[in-house]
């Protein structure tokens, strides 16, 4: 999982994903709603764990996951839940903060999760050790990049290079952020 910008347009909020997996790996299933809880949750369903990395629910919410925290982890053989799996057990929940910030992440591969919900944006972290979370300001323009694909410098130079392209055009559109997605990661 690669990529993940939010950008405030003029008259609409773009949240937009890329993910980059191994080429062996199952392909995913192509999106549908599921019911999950009490909500109806839209996601593309990963074709190995049956997670996902990118879900909308009918409350408003999207969730989306970044493989790793803030650095990038040695990796066990074995993990007791995906992650895929615990982003939606997280956007189903009545409070899905909360959830976070109780759930037992013990076994669980360290992750970033970027929930939106109304105007908030929120990171959530789990490095294998400790929960982060941190409210941004959704008036600013923001991107993530994974990393366990980029180290630190290649994912400052990202930022960088995402500032500089959303601060040059006010009027950019999901045509724009999708090629940026797909030509200016350098």
């Amino acid at each position: 999982m690669c990529t993940v910008t939010w950008v405030k347009t003029v008259d609409a909020i773009v949240v937009t994903s890329n993910r980059d997996e191994h080429i062996g790996r199952p392909k995913a299933h192509f999106p549908q709603v599921l019911k999950q809880k009490d909500q109806q949750i839209l996601f593309p369903q990963d074709g190995l764990a049956g997670g996902t990395w990118f879900a909308v629910s009918d409350f408003g919410r999207i969730a989306v996951l970044l493989n790793g925290a803030f650095e990038k982890h040695i990796r066990k053989q074995y993990y007791n839940r995906s992650r895929g799996l615990i982003l939606l057990d997280i956007l189903a929940d009545e409070t899905p903060l909360e959830m976070f910030n109780t759930l037992d992440l013990a076994e669980v591969e360290p992750f970033t999760l970027i929930y939106f919900e109304g105007k908030k944006v929120i990171e959530l972290r789990w490095d294998a050790v400790e929960k982060y979370t941190k409210e941004l300001d959704p008036e600013e323009n923001h991107i993530w990049s994974s990393s366990t694909l980029y180290s630190a410098d290649i994912r400052q130079r990202r930022e960088a290079l995402f500032q500089e392209f959303a601060d040059a055009d006010s009027s950019l559109n999901e045509n724009d952020l999708l090629g940026f997605h797909q030509f200016n990661h350098s």
